[in-house]
């Protein structure tokens, strides 16, 4: 991100980066994913943190924006470090299992069995939400070998016309999938 850049070149504090692409050459330190773990590039080495599959919210690496989210709580703990040492052992096991428990962020991307169904909660707020949420969606269904998947959609807020129909062309593309 063009943006991203300038606001880090501005900034006198040390820019840590993180991406679901390959990291930038000329980024000294970033978080990126590759062949199935989250990284962490400082200079020339790069550790394997953490594998997607063990990380709790990324459902096995399907849910691509919670990877994001918790490659910037990396970074931000990385820029943290000389205050707020953590180590990543401790790091990586909290994100393995921030999100079993329901009350650790009631309502965003909550799957669990109730009266013997798989219910996923989750409170999207706009269109774009909408469109990462649908495909994911269809892939846990695809793996879990469902046979049918029922969604509410519900937009709560005081919102024009124009945001309700831009919701509902998302959620139409993806009807009968």
């Amino acid at each position: 991100q063009p943006l991203v850049r300038d606001m880090a070149a501005k900034s006198s504090a040390r820019a840590v980066y993180f991406t679901l692409a390959e990291p930038l050459e000329s980024w000294e330190s970033c978080w990126f994913v590759r062949d199935g773990a989250i990284h962490c590039k400082r200079g020339p080495s790069v550790e394997r943190v953490v594998d997607v599959d063990r990380v709790q919210l990324a459902y096995g690496g399907a849910v691509r924006f919670q990877l994001a989210n918790v490659m910037a709580a990396m970074a931000a703990v990385e820029g943290l470090r000389p205050w707020l040492p953590v180590s990543r052992s401790s790091l990586a096991s909290t994100l393995a299992t921030f999100g079993r428990d329901p009350r650790d962020l009631p309502g965003r991307m909550q799957l669990f069995r109730y009266e013997g169904a798989e219910v996923l909660v989750s409170s999207s707020k706009n269109p774009e939400t909408y469109s990462q949420e649908i495909p994911l969606l269809q892939r846990l269904a695809r793996a879990h070998g469902y046979r049918r998947v029922i969604c509410v959609v519900s937009n709560v807020g005081n919102r024009d016309r124009a945001h309700f129909q831009a919701v509902s062309r998302a959620v139409a593309e993806f009807h009968g999938r």
